[in-house]
């Protein structure tokens, strides 16, 4: 079994846009900064809400780039179901990348209102 999901990761991982990997490194920068926060930002205040904001906009695009990451590796492989069920998948991440956006927009407004005040 693990024999054969190492090629099939490989070809994800092949398959990933670029900008996945630079959103996903700023995402763990932004999280190990605000776990850090007292460490490494004892006299910065506002550290903490930048580093929210900063999680907050590289989230955005990453159910985006999953579901194109999906849909890319569905084109890529042999047999009718497995395509036919990573386009599925590829569809209800898009549905789901939708919804999280709104969602995510929400957030993005309240964070920056909360930084002007």
């Amino acid at each position: 079994m693990p024999t054969k999901l190492l090629p099939l990761a490989r070809l994800a991982v092949r398959l990933a846009p670029r900008g996945l990997w630079l959103l996903l490194a700023g995402a763990l920068l932004a999280a190990l900064n605000l776990g850090f926060r007292r460490e490494i930002w004892p006299n910065t205040p506002a550290a903490q809400s930048f580093f929210e904001l900063l999680l907050l906009l590289c989230g955005l695009p990453l159910p985006w780039l999953l579901a194109r990451t999906a849909q890319l590796l569905g084109r890529q492989l042999r047999g009718w179901f497995w395509r036919l069920l990573w386009q599925l998948a590829a569809a209800g991440g898009y549905v789901g990348a939708f919804f999280s956006s709104v969602a995510g927009l929400f957030g993005l407004a309240y964070l920056l209102l909360r930084l002007v005040r």
